[in-house]
């Protein structure tokens, strides 16, 4: 599929059967044709135009310019102009046909074979840029030659409704993607928010409000309806980078001092300035600022905590969160995340904590958000 623009295989499909046919270019066929006879004219004139006048390897040298000619414009011609892909989605499989330049290929999967319609994003670069494409595929449970790739789109609107689609047109689960593997969703409890789902019994609040924050890394109070819960240190990774580039920068001062030489001096002093501005760059943060999620049955919001007062920070509806996971981070940068997703976001927390810290941060979302707005005076846990 392309990177660029959106592929969609049945965008308007009510029912299955349905035949999705794609074929090549003929008019980029003809343009290719077109620069390869180009090529192939370019290719003969060097073979025949050898300098030192008549040379016996001239007809040599023709036949495999125009050999090598021949070549060109096949390939960049004829493969376009042949190519053509067809999937034949029914109730009881899948079957993939496509037709190339040097055969064809095809094969056919009985729909028991997929577990789902999976809806996922990849980051993508050009080299100069990096960009996010946002994907729908039929996964298939063993082999991955044969998932087929539903919608592909640089653009996030329709993403989730696009999985709802597809899962309801091939009869399949749709698939959420978590730390612990993947679980299987009705089409229909995609677009139902956290709350709609609690109240209607298809997802269970687990959460104990007695239990505390599992380990040392989370501190908790309740401020009127509100949960805060608060990262109580930093990154021990950042920590410890920090405490390292810190220490090898007062190393270098102290040799800088010692150490004759005017070069040599200025050099190692320079370094030990600019490992002190990254140690303190890792330090500052990790040891000064920490990171609050506030939770309540009318929105949920990160901030951090600040030594001159809490950020503004970055909230979601309470109504709109329609998935609470743990998985990877978005870009992978921050390994798993507690993830509030909506139509249009994802809210994430905690990169860093213990895993049962963040399961109990994820059940205590799920048990605050999916009670009423406005309960009769019931107070959070």
């Amino acid at each position: 599929m392309a990177n660029w623009g959106t592929t969609d295989l049945a965008p308007d499909a009510t029912e299955l059967p349905v035949q999705v046919t794609h074929s090549g270019s003929k008019l980029l066929a003809i343009v290719l044709f077109v620069v390869a006879v180009g090529m192939a004219v370019a290719a003969v004139a060097i073979g025949i135009g050898g300098p030192g006048g008549p040379n016996p390897l001239v007809p040599a040298r023709l036949a495999l310019a125009a050999g090598a000619a021949l070549m060109v414009v096949v390939l960049l011609g004829g493969n376009p102009w042949k190519h053509m892909v067809r999937w034949d989605f029914t109730p009881d499989g899948v079957s993939y046909w496509r037709r190339g330049l040097f055969g064809v290929k095809k094969w056919a999967e009985p729909m028991d074979s997929y577990d789902g319609v999976l809806a996922w994003q990849e980051m993508r670069s050009t080299g100069k840029s990096t960009y996010v494409v946002y994907i729908v595929e039929l996964k298939h449970a063993d082999n991955k030659r044969h998932t087929v790739q539903l919608y592909c789109s640089m653009s996030k609107e329709g993403h989730r409704t696009k999985q709802e689609h597809y899962a309801r047109l091939l009869g399949v689960p749709a698939l959420v993607k978590t730390a612990d593997g993947y679980e299987a969703r009705a089409p229909e409890d995609l677009d139902k928010s956290v709350r709609e789902r609690v109240a209607e019994g298809s997802l269970a609040v687990t959460f104990d409000p007695m239990s505390g924050p599992p380990g040392e890394r989370l501190s908790m109070h309740v401020d009127g309806r509100t949960l805060v819960l608060q990262v109580t240190r930093g990154s021990r990774v950042m920590i410890a980078v920090g405490a390292v580039l810190a220490l090898s920068a007062v190393g270098l001062l102290a040799a800088g001092l010692v150490i004759g030489g005017e070069p040599r001096r200025w050099v190692l002093m320079g370094v030990g300035v600019l490992g002190g501005v990254l140690g303190l760059a890792c330090l500052l943060p990790a040891l000064v600022f920490r990171q609050e999620l506030l939770i309540s049955p009318e929105e949920v919001r990160r901030r951090t905590r600040t030594p001159w007062g809490p950020t503004a920070g970055k909230a979601v509806p309470a109504d709109e969160i329609e998935e609470v996971l743990v998985r990877s981070s978005t870009g992978g940068s921050m390994g798993s995340t507690v993830q509030c997703v909506t139509d249009d976001m994802t809210l994430q927390f905690g990169g860093g904590l213990p895993r049962a810290a963040k399961d109990w941060v994820r059940d205590c979302i799920i048990a605050v958000v999916g009670s009423s707005p406005n309960p009769p005076a019931a107070p959070l846990p």
